[in-house]
């Protein structure tokens, strides 16, 4: 793996990290229990984080078999 490619990875984990932060924080100013916040707040972006996954083992998988030809 590159060195641009684990800066990717790495803003990408710190990213949504963020996201989850910030959305717990916000669901707990509803008055929302800690436990219930976070959960919803990891339900609200779940898909996001699943569908980013498979887009970068799709791009590694390509690379893999793509320079193995030369």
């Amino acid at each position: 793996m590159t060195l641009g490619g684990l800066a990717i990875a790495i803003g990408l984990l710190v990213d949504c990290a963020v996201v989850v932060v910030e959305n717990a924080f916000e669901r707990l100013g509803h008055d929302n229990p800690f436990v219930i916040a976070l959960v919803t707040a990891l339900m609200a972006i779940a898909g996001t984080i699943y569908n980013v996954a498979l887009l970068m083992l799709g791009i590694a998988t390509y690379r893999r078999f793509a320079s193995s030809g030369t």
